[in-house]
């Protein structure tokens, strides 16, 4: 029910480039308008200190909020969503909370 965009990246610190913002917002061909979108999420080995204000500034321009999330927590999240029967409406709010994910936001849901 729920329609989002997941961005893979192999970097160490990633922060969300210029040419990355205009992929994700440009009217009609960004991807987060091209597929209407209920969040977007960027998943990397870690996150640079302006990933965070970047991350805000996609929220802005497309009236939708964003996460980050390290590809060893998403693994996390994978484990105990096996285990545990997570709603579609609590992964959302957990997608859409604006920052970096950590475990302890994962542990909020079970």
């Amino acid at each position: 029910t729920y329609k989002g965009i997941i961005d893979c990246k192999a970097e160490r610190k990633y922060s969300i480039s210029n040419d990355h913002f205009n992929r994700m917002t440009v009217e009609d061909s960004g991807y987060i308008p091209a597929y209407n979108a209920n969040f977007f999420m960027y998943i990397a080995n870690g996150f640079g200190t302006n990933f965070v204000r970047n991350l805000r500034n996609i929220e802005n321009k497309c009236n939708i909020k964003g996460c980050g999330i390290t590809a060893q927590d998403l693994l996390y999240l994978l484990e105990v969503s096996r285990d545990n029967n997570l709603s579609n409406e609590s992964l959302l709010r957990l997608f859409t909370i604006g920052r970096v994910i950590n475990i302890s936001d994962i542990n909020e849901l079970l």
